[in-house]
């Protein structure tokens, strides 16, 4: 099941960074959108802030035998259903230089550059 991930329920979502060896700090000022089995264990996890101007993705996490599946793709879908929800058409999202990977998957989901700076790349989403 895809949902909203209820602020008492993030102990689950730090064992699924746990999982994955993250590599940086939750943010948990985000709304997460999550996919969960039947035990309630999350598959993966999409974050996304919207205290600022624009909403602000920031964070997608996939166990490691669901990341190579359509998982990721479905959870920005749930991501972009719950930013238009909320009155906005578009998003953004700042991409370390050094995460060659995350900036070719956002380029694959029709995110466009539109900065640089010394915390890294910054892109955007019209919707």
């Amino acid at each position: 099941m895809i949902k909203t991930l209820d602020p008492s329920e993030y102990s689950k979502l730090i064992d699924l960074a746990e999982s994955v060896t993250l590599g940086e700090k939750i943010d948990f000022k985000c709304t997460f959108i999550v996919k969960e089995d039947e035990s309630g264990k999350i598959l993966g996890a999409a974050g996304t802030r919207f205290d600022f101007i624009s909403p602000r993705f920031e964070h997608i996490i996939v166990r490691e035998e669901y990341q190579k599946t359509s998982l990721a793709g479905r959870l920005m879908l749930e991501t972009e259903k719950l930013v238009r929800s909320e009155g906005h058409t578009a998003y953004v999202a700042l991409i370390p230089q050094t995460n060659e990977i995350m900036t070719m998957y956002a380029i694959k989901f029709g995110f466009k550059e539109y900065d640089k700076g010394k915390s890294g790349m910054w892109f955007y989403k019209q919707l």
